[in-house]
């Protein structure tokens, strides 16, 4: 996809929540995009779909396609440092977007292409909503999606996976954070041995389809 994409959390009937996009993927699939970097020169190469080609490849901007080892070969239309794809249209340029936070605003999720390849809002939303509902930490929901979004990868595409990367924001306190639950995922608590509390006592939560520890992993290729 491109830029990371932060994701709101809106909490209907607990559990369940709306996912609100704040922001859109700065790809060639959408047309402002498209046509900025073909006004300045650059050429898409084709999409590929599983359903239609049987794997999965982005749409990416090249010189020329007679040529692709002259790059630069990114599958998303706006990027900071990637100076060699500027005179092809692609730009530094940040999407700026405004959200008031309001009392039903739960959560927020920003993450990387590797999170947002395989993973619609509404999943997201649904995994981190299910760990904000248990009381658990913003870690442990952190977690729980880049695991999912591994395993997404692997099933997808085998050994080879882009970065994923993941920052979960709580907006809102709740009185299950203030429990042992709280410490389940080891978050510290430097008054709990005075307490006598032992967050050893609670079973750690499972990570949903987490991958074997050995399991291969290629290098990403620039996005």
């Amino acid at each position: 996809d491109g830029a990371p994409g932060p994701q709101g959390g809106v909490e209907e009937e607990e559990p369940a929540f709306d996912a609100i996009d704040l922001t859109h993927d700065h790809n060639f699939e959408h047309s402002d995009e498209r046509e900025r970097v073909i006004a300045a020169g650059g050429v898409l190469s084709e999409s590929r779909s599983p359903e239609k080609h049987g794997y999965f490849e982005p749409s990416r901007v090249y010189r020329t396609l007679a040529d692709t080892s002259l790059g630069p070969g990114l599958a998303m239309s706006r990027s900071i440092g990637d100076c060699d794809a500027t005179e092809v249209g692609v730009v530094p340029t940040p999407e700026v977007a405004r959200h008031e936070i309001g009392a039903d605003d739960c959560f927020l999720i920003l993450a990387s292409d590797g999170v947002w390849e395989f993973i619609e809002s509404d999943e997201a939303v649904d995994i981190v909503g299910g760990i904000f509902a248990k009381g658990w930490s913003a870690e442990a929901a952190c977690k729980h999606l880049i695991a999912r979004a591994a395993v997404e990868w692997m099933q997808e595409e085998g050994n080879y996976r882009d970065d994923i990367t993941c920052i979960v924001v709580y907006l809102s306190c709740r009185k299950e954070m203030a429990s042992d639950s709280w410490r389940d995922y080891g978050i510290d608590d430097e008054d709990g041995e005075e307490n006598g509390d032992d967050p050893g006592n609670s079973p750690e939560p499972s990570l949903p389809g987490t991958l074997p520890e050995s399991a291969p992993v290629t290098p990403g290729r620039s996005r």
